[in-house]
């Protein structure tokens, strides 16, 4: 056992024997002086006190939620019961120390014989090797809390290729310091022991906790990796723990008069009665060459920060990796909610993708919330309302999905998995007819909110109750891959051999609905909406959401019967392209004295300024997007001169990125190449640097390149980093738009 996690264990016989008694005298002056009343100065008189008058209710997501809501509003607690590509293994009894029986949930990577169809279509890796482990460990204030508040985090990482592994320990009313590092120790045990079961790697371990547990996991992971070889702890990812217990800084929290003082129920007593364990409880006491690479994820909440530059510095000086990311405008336990959660995540993944040289998954590039609180309030009225009154319309409308799923279980269950889509897409082509059976399937996916999710088998059976809209949980409805639009133009085509289907009005009336409720007071359209955090939130032209929104709203004003749409919803689409039209024109980046523009996959909605989203794809102008988006536009008839000057501008750039007599190979075990032919179409890269016109490349990594062979071969071969789309663009300004009277001259 660890020297240092049993210097106190010989104490715990005699604090249970003293626990029944100090419960009568500590509920009047326990509040004032604490452990002072009831603990002598021997330390092995060090007592559990399970119970305190007036004590806090215990930590919990509710309560966090009720704690912050007023002040963060847009806030949407993450849900640990989500399902996805991954395979849990819950509730397993690893120990039962003293009697007391401890549990730990492990995610793995999901086993699929179809894991490259399954990243191709969700950017996720699957596996069948031997995969890191993470093992995580909750909040609480050492006392309270429950594994589940990061199964969130476990779910994700699992999806990505990362193990994870949720645990219960023994807290401060159980059992006292350093009990519950026992217990976490035990479980990489366990874990270690069990690895080959479960295809863990167990030469690469990581632990992460948050809060109470972050100091925790800092503290465990520095002494394991100082004296306990066989626990290798690669790394730890501290979210928003102490790492030293000892100074005034700290203690004027964690020790203050007249406070209950969580860290001392741990400890068993007052920094004044056993200053020595506080100091044993520290983790800037064991920061040496063996130390592990470490992330800190903070808060904006300066307390949590207490020690953190020391300890940097000192690992710094033994060229161990450390990062830092701040997190601005957020509470204490900003990881339990959106929209901080995902780029936690994202932080998460990349650090742990880089410590075990990791290149599976997609490692998301954190960017800058573009809708947080912090930016809105910034904004002026009447713009700051109207940005307020777009969260809440998100709010309400996720509500409503959410409370339709919520109503349908019962205790401990679960949602059901919707079913992928495989080999159906043929319902998707312009003037199928569905059968009876197919449209009541349709029917009964579509969202209390209006719309439909990606990627999922809408036609084989209906909805059941307790299943998920969508396979992919956390983005439904969504924008992405045609989603939402390629439902409700079926639905429009089923309204001509259905006139009086009330359902299918029904049903048409709120998708639309739903896509004009969507619009940005910006103008432009996100990737998913109820909005879901991240890089979603963009103004998004990538996949063609802002294309396939211009064009639905002209098909809806063209032909109004179609769609079912009343005069007054049909004014409200009028004003949606009128206004998507005035933001598109705003975000076009401009080049050479504003003759040459384009667009990108996302702009900032509140800057117009282009933007990241995953990993490799970095802020460029994107040829695909900005010549559909072209086609688009040009079917807009009575042209404004801004308009006709923005198209002409998109036509100008794709004269000037365009690539004749050659042609992109892939090759399955090579580096892709350009390869000369006269008889090739033009080719146009798809990312494209706004200030030089190079080329760009991105990696999982987050690197930037302009040779494409300086990529991994994964992402030359599974990303499309040459087109010929723009031809069309091209060809149909010059034979058909630039003929019209009012429309700018063929260049």
């Amino acid at each position: 056992m660890n020297p240092i996690i049993s210097a106190a264990a010989s104490f715990r016989s005699l604090n249970q024997l003293l626990r029944s008694a100090l419960r009568r005298s500590v509920s009047a002056t326990l509040l004032c002086g604490l452990i002072a009343v009831s603990v002598s100065a021997n330390a092995a008189e060090r007592a559990v006190i399970a119970h305190l008058d007036n004590e806090m209710p215990d930590y919990s997501i509710a309560r966090e939620y009720a704690k912050h809501k007023a002040r963060f509003p847009y806030i949407r607690p993450v849900d640990p019961a989500r399902s996805g590509a991954f395979d849990g293994h819950e509730q397993i009894n690893y120990a039962s120390p003293e009697g007391i029986p401890l549990y730990l949930d492990l995610y793995t990577p999901q086993h699929s014989e179809n894991s490259q169809d399954a990243q191709d279509s969700q950017d996720v890796q699957h596996n069948s090797t031997a995969t890191p482990l993470v093992v995580m460990i909750h909040g609480g204030g050492w006392r309270s809390g429950d594994k589940s508040h990061l199964t969130p985090i476990a779910k994700y990482l699992a999806e990505r290729g990362i193990a994870a592994a949720t645990i219960s320990y023994r807290t401060s009313r159980q059992a006292l310091y350093p009990a519950g590092l026992e217990d976490v120790t035990e479980a990489l045990r366990w874990l270690q022991a069990h690895s080959g079961d479960y295809h863990l790697d167990a030469s690469k371990l990581a632990l992460l906790g948050a809060s109470s547990g972050a100091h925790m996991a800092t503290l465990l992971g520095n002494q394991l990796g100082s004296r306990h070889q066989e626990l290798p702890i690669s790394a730890i990812i501290n979210l928003d723990g102490v790492v030293e217990t000892v100074s005034e800084d700290v203690r004027r929290f964690e020790d203050k008069p007249g406070k209950v003082s969580y860290f001392a129920l741990w400890i068993g007593g007052r920094y004044q009665q056993y200053p020595q364990l506080w100091r044993e409880a520290s983790p800037q006491s064991y920061v040496s060459p063996q130390s592990p690479a470490t992330l800190f994820l903070n808060s904006a909440q300066p307390r949590f920060h207490t020690g953190r530059e020391q300890y940097v510095a000192d690992l710094n000086r033994y060229g161990i990796k450390t990062a830092i990311h701040e997190i601005p405008d957020t509470p204490h336990t900003f990881w339990l909610f959106h929209p901080w959660h995902d780029q936690a995540n994202a932080y998460i993944s990349q650090f742990l993708n880089t410590v075990f040289d990791l290149d599976r998954g997609a490692t998301e590039t954190p960017a800058p919330d573009s809708l947080s609180a912090a930016r809105i309030e910034q904004l002026p009225e009447p713009l700051r309302t109207q940005w307020h009154n777009y969260f809440q319309r998100s709010e309400q409308l996720l509500a409503l999905d959410q409370q339709l799923i919520e109503a349908e279980l019962e205790t401990n269950q679960k949602p059901l998995p919707a079913v992928p889509l495989r080999g159906l897409s043929a319902v998707y082509v312009e003037g199928h007819q569905l059968s009876e059976s197919e449209l009541h399937n349709l029917l009964s996916y579509q969202t209390p909110s209006g719309g439909w999710s990606k990627g999922s088998d809408f036609f084989t059976l209906p909805r059941a109750p307790r299943q998920s809209f969508g396979t992919e949980t956390h983005f439904v409805p969504t924008f992405d891959n045609g989603a939402t639009f390629a439902e409700l133009r079926l639905l429009s085509q089923q309204a001509q051999t259905h006139p009086d289907n009330a359902l299918i009005a029904s049903a048409l009336t709120r998708a639309i609905d739903l896509v004009l409720a969507a619009q940005m007071p910006s103008g432009g359209w996100p990737q998913t909406f109820p909005l879901r955090d991240g890089y979603h939130n963009w103004s998004t032209y990538n996949d063609n959401v802002t294309t396939n929104v211009i064009n639905l709203l002209l098909d809806i004003i063209q032909q109004p019967a179609q769609f079912r749409v009343n005069p007054q919803q049909l004014e409200s689409v009028k004003m949606a392209l009128s206004r998507g039209v005035e933001s598109v024109i705003a975000e076009q980046r401009w080049l050479d004295n504003r003759e040459i523009g384009a667009w990108g996959q996302q702009h900032d909605p509140i800057t117009g300024q282009l933007t990241a989203a995953r990993a490799f794809e970095m802020p460029a102008l994107a040829s695909n997007e900005s010549a559909d988006l072209l086609l688009a536009l040009m079917r807009i008839k009575d042209p404004s001169p801004e308009l006709q000057r923005a198209i002409r501008g998109g036509i100008n750039w794709l004269q000037s990125v365009k690539m004749v007599g050659v042609r992109w190979q892939r090759y399955p075990d090579r580096n892709s190449a350009l390869i000369a032919d006269a008889q090739a179409q033009p080719l146009w890269p798809r990312m494209v640097d706004p200030r030089s016109g190079a080329a760009l490349f991105g990696d999982r990594d987050g690197s930037v390149h302009l040779n494409i062979g300086e990529i991994s071969l994964e992402r030359q071969q599974r990303y499309g980093w040459y087109s010929t789309k723009a031809n069309l663009a091209l060809q149909h300004y010059k034979n058909n738009y630039s003929l019209q009277a009012n429309s700018p001259a063929n260049p």
